[in-house]
């Protein structure tokens, strides 16, 4: 199934495919690439479901997610569902399919004909007050869909590579777990008491942890190319 995809002012930002295999649904988007960072939403009557954060590829943004249906709640493509493209840093715990349609503007009150009024004086002007932004209140951490049971990873062994299936359990921001929930053949060990979390790199394909990635360091392991990241006490340093 194909859906259009939107910002919340109703501007057309691509499309995304959803595709159901047995209790799991793959979400494919691809979209132009916007000035920052952005996540795509399914809206619902009884509200949104993150789907994933688009990265770049090929000049144009790209996501592919694959969600369980605990992940998703429940939630099927079968009836009134909407997706959109908000900021990251925008709390989207209020939005539902509802709350983001426009609001009619009603026409003002019709009023009679008045007579043409004499002309006042001219008002001294007024100086207005320099406007100054108030910056932008941070991200609250959002809460995460329980994971289906699955294996629990061992920790990687102090001074070797070993592969990490499920990286994104080392961040502590919410944006970086989500953008390398998706990551494959990532690398890990131990340092001192830092974690390294080495990410394959190739400049045809999509970066997973975009938002970090002047954070990270070029490195070749094992003939191939890698970002590698210090993390400390799940920050990344």
């Amino acid at each position: 199934m194909k859906f259009e995809v939107t910002l919340l002012s109703g501007e057309s930002r691509g499309t995304v495919t959803a595709r159901r295999s047995g209790l799991v649904t793959a979400f494919e988007y691809i979209g132009p690439m916007c000035t920052s960072p952005m996540r795509l939403l399914m809206l619902r009557p009884a509200g949104a479901l993150s789907v994933g954060i688009p990265a770049p590829r090929d000049g144009e943004a790209y996501l592919y997610r694959r969600l369980s249906r605990a992940a998703m709640g429940g939630a099927d493509l079968t009836g009134e569902i909407k997706f959109v493209l908000t900021d990251v840093s925008e709390d989207y715990s209020a939005l539902s399919l509802k709350s983001s349609e426009p609001v009619p503007k009603e026409a003002p009150p019709e009023t009679p004909p008045e007579t043409e009024p004499e002309p006042e004086p001219e008002a001294a002007p007024v100086m207005e007050p320099a406007h100054t932004e108030e910056p932008a209140p941070a991200p609250e951490p959002e809460e995460e869909p329980a994971p289906e049971p699955e294996d629990k990873p061992a920790p990687p062994v102090p001074g070797e590579w070993a592969p990490e299936p499920d990286p994104g359990r080392h961040f502590e921001d919410p944006v970086l777990r989500e953008c390398s929930a998706g990551a494959a053949d990532v690398l890990c060990r131990r340092e001192g008491g830092d974690t390294l979390l080495a990410f394959p790199y190739s400049p045809s394909k999509p970066f997973p942890l975009i938002p970090a990635f002047r954070l990270g360091a070029a490195a070749v392991i094992n003939r191939a190319d890698y970002i590698v990241f210090r993390v400390r006490e799940g920050r990344v340093v």
